[in-house]
């Protein structure tokens, strides 16, 4: 009954009610019953898309690759549902981070290529697709991202450091390094 009654608050108070469905969920994890607790953070996290509480409650939730599989699901779903460039864009982040904690980089870098569309000023998400496409070893994609930072950054130690990392992936002097003389 107190289960039902914090879902039924929920279900009237919106982003509001997650709080509601957290204890609802505690309630029932503690009575064993794991897959109804996940199911009732999903509903909090469905309904307030960008609530700490509620994606760390459904991260703590999705154990093993089954649950990683399942929480990716629902946050391109979440993306897919987004009104707002800022929960869209802060979905695009978690999705990312949650992809390169299971070791898929090259579908990370995806994911981080899609936020830069969105928001092309992002720093973090620049340097994670950056780092993305490196541990992907989709070495190609990394020397056109950087060569692209390279051709919209002004900052002369930014630009140095995007020349040294071209550098060290090979890249031939004179495209990292266009003003030196061989």
């Amino acid at each position: 009954a107190l289960i039902a009654s914090y879902r039924e608050t929920a279900e009237f108070a919106g982003p509001k009610g997650v709080p509601a469905l957290l204890r609802a969920a505690d309630l029932l994890k503690g009575l064993g019953n794991v897959d109804e607790a996940r199911a009732t953070v999903e509903q909090a996290a469905r309904n307030a898309p960008l609530d700490d509480a509620a994606y760390r409650a459904l991260a703590a939730l999705s154990e093993g690759e089954a649950g990683a599989q399942k929480l990716d699901a629902l946050l391109s779903d979440l993306i897919d549902d987004a009104l707002d460039a800022n929960v869209a864009g802060a979905l695009y982040r978690r999705r990312g981070e949650l992809l390169v904690t299971r070791g898929m980089h090259s579908e990370a870098a995806d994911v981080y290529q899609q936020l830069l569309t969105l928001d092309s000023h992002n720093q973090h998400a620049r340097e994670s697709l950056l780092v993305s496409l490196q541990a992907a070893e989709r070495y190609q994609d990394l020397t056109m991202a950087i060569e692209g930072d390279l051709r919209r950054n002004t900052d002369a130690t930014h630009k140095l450091a995007l020349r040294k990392r071209l550098a060290v992936l090979g890249v031939p002097v004179a495209t990292a390094w266009p003003n030196t003389r061989m």
